[in-house]
């Protein structure tokens, strides 16, 4: 078991990045992460075995053979004792012990500081990953102590680092980012970063694959022609990524330095014009503001107009709302005396006839004759033919009435 509280305090990188989100599996994307962060770590420690620190233990023998022209080999433990001096001589003098025992003595320190620096970064990359994830390296006696860290993150890489059809697309994706005129160096970048994620993945790119791919997304900005012209006349032996990263940068700087030089006398310019102007500015301010206040007024008179307007349409709703009231009470009034103005059908010439009315010629229109239902009317109560329940046709204006009498 692991202590993952420990800290390497001397590394830069004094705690590696998780390699898996809980209850998943590690990804290719996180292996890198932390293959990045443990070569940040090995190389920070000094070695007198070869550049870098101690980097040769973080990386494949083909990766330090392409950094360095040649694959490293891990140094063999040495003797226990000083080996004799060199030369075979059967009595060597003081002076020669002594130098063979010194030499002895910092091969013995440059070994351990290798064992050393491997056991710290071989713990430090248990601790970022469950146990589940190591149960395959470990021994049943020695746990993790025949591991290198170099066994280690070849189980990483071939158990969980290689692509999914999903993931090798979204690399690719991003290393065909478009360069549309800022730093260039963020293209070198997505780039490197890509090739980077192909090797982990064991689907390395060609050297050649990432030079052509930087003057590719270069040349299809349109920003550097004269840089493409140029690369496009390089001999093929030429054509590196130092030196095409090295090329393209110098052009990139070239026009960063154009643009500002060109930005800074148009602001000169502006700047003068912009003086020039103050007067006309100031006078056009003043007009538009006279505007404003004209437009100003002229809303608040339209705003009364307005008012007015709903005010008179409110009065005329008003108005047509009594008007129906009273034609509604006509309307009623005249259903409730129809039997009374018509009783029995018939002219108002006919009707002055049949009720004793007088002569055709007779102007005089008022009602004589009275009816118990209706009241002094045009016909008698004998001769009403809408009859109240409690009518009497006998009934006269005077109230006496044949039936009254027979009563009484």
């Amino acid at each position: 078991m692991v202590d993952k509280s420990s800290s390497l305090t001397i590394y830069p990188h004094t705690t590696l990045t998780w390699l898996h989100e809980p209850g998943h599996k590690p990804t290719h994307k996180q292996i890198l992460l932390v293959q990045l962060e443990l070569d940040a770590n090995s190389s920070s420690v000094d070695s007198v075995f070869g550049n870098h620190g101690h980097i040769f233990l973080t990386l494949s023998p083909a990766e330090y053979a392409d950094l360095h022209g040649a694959p490293f080999q891990i140094p063999e433990q040495p003797p226990m004792d000083p080996p004799p001096p060199p030369g075979g001589n059967a009595n060597p003098t003081a002076a020669q012990l002594a130098e063979a025992l010194r030499l002895h003595t910092n091969a013995w320190k440059a070994y351990k500081l290798m064992r050393a620096t491997e056991r710290n970064l071989r713990n430090h990359l248990l601790a970022a990953a469950d146990d589940v994830y190591w149960q395959r390296l470990r021994h049943v006696r020695l746990g993790y102590n025949m591991c290198s860290i170099q066994d280690m993150l070849n189980h990483l890489i071939e158990s969980y680092g290689r692509f999914t059809e999903t993931e090798r697309k979204e690399v690719a994706s991003r290393m065909e980012v478009p360069w549309e005129g800022g730093p260039l160096e963020f293209v070198i970048q997505q780039i490197s970063n890509a090739t980077d994620a192909f090797a982990l993945a064991g689907t390395p790119l060609l050297a050649q694959q990432k030079t052509d791919k930087l003057y590719d997304l270069v040349k299809e900005s349109g920003l550097l022609s004269d840089a493409c012209q140029r690369w496009r006349m390089f001999p093929t032996a030429d054509k590196t990524w130092a030196a095409a990263t090295a090329h393209f940068q110098q052009y990139a700087n070239d026009r960063d330095e154009e643009l500002t030089t060109e930005t800074a006398g148009y602001q000169r310019a502006n700047h003068a014009q912009t003086n020039s102007n103050t007067g006309t500015l100031g006078d056009i301010t003043s007009q538009l503001a006279n505007l404003a206040a004209r437009d100003e007024s002229q809303n608040t008179e339209f705003r009364a107009l307005q008012a007015e307007l709903a005010a008179n349409k409110a009065e005329l709703a008003a108005n047509k709302a009594e008007s129906a009231a009273t034609k509604a009470m006509f309307t009623a009034y005249t259903e409730a005396n129809k039997g009374c103005g018509n009783n029995g059908g018939g002219s108002n010439k006919n009707r002055r006839r049949n009720n004793g009315g007088g002569d055709d010629n007779n102007n005089n229109n008022e009602p004589t004759k009275y009816c118990l239902t209706h009241g002094l009317c045009y016909h008698s109560g004998a001769q009403c033919n809408a009859r109240a329940t409690k009518h009497q046709p006998d009934a006269t204006v005077t109230g006496t009435c044949g039936s009254c009498q027979a009563g009484l």
